[in-house]
């Protein structure tokens, strides 16, 4: 018999799978855009002007935009842990599912505040290590949001049962 899917389970899987392509150009680097910058020394007898100095010396400089290059990411976090929820609430109400993890069988109240307060930090702290690291910044997110989108995927195909 053929599964009829949910949006919720479609966009889980287009998660997962995003995360399982996209994490090979994040690690190597070819993303394109990773906020960093780096030129080569200038010819002895150029006009450079004063501002141009830290990045002729072939230091590395971070984008000023590294941040916002972070925001996409951290939807997909916020997305995947909001799902993460919602397929958790759904398992339980069908009968099927129960809270395995302790400290989150609080109710939906307690879980929602918990789940809020980890996706700000662990956020933050994307966005924080971005400014230096904007690659592991967004391995970091994408990696987590693959892994809680399993989770959510999990969650969904025990409330099915």
């Amino acid at each position: 018999m053929k599964s009829v899917h949910t949006a919720s389970t479609r966009f889980i899987r287009f998660a997962v799978i995003c995360s399982v392509l996209i994490w090979p150009a994040i690690v190597s680097g070819q993303s394109g855009s990773s906020g960093w910058t780096r030129t080569s020394n200038p010819p002895v007898n150029s006009c450079v002007p004063a501002h141009d100095t830290a990045e002729i010396r072939g230091e590395i400089a971070a984008s000023p935009k590294a941040s916002t290059k972070l925001v996409i990411p951290s939807i997909v976090f916020a997305t995947a842990q909001g799902l993460d929820v919602w397929t958790t609430h759904r398992a339980i109400a069908s009968g099927n599912g129960r809270e395995a993890n302790p400290a989150m069988d609080v109710g939906t109240g307690g879980q929602i505040a918990i789940k809020a307060g980890a996706t700000v930090g662990i956020v933050w702290l994307a966005h924080k290590v971005g400014r230096k690291h904007p690659r592991l910044a967004k391995g970091l997110l994408y990696g987590l949001s693959g892994i809680v989108a399993g989770v959510a995927m999990r969650n969904e195909s025990i409330a099915r049962r």
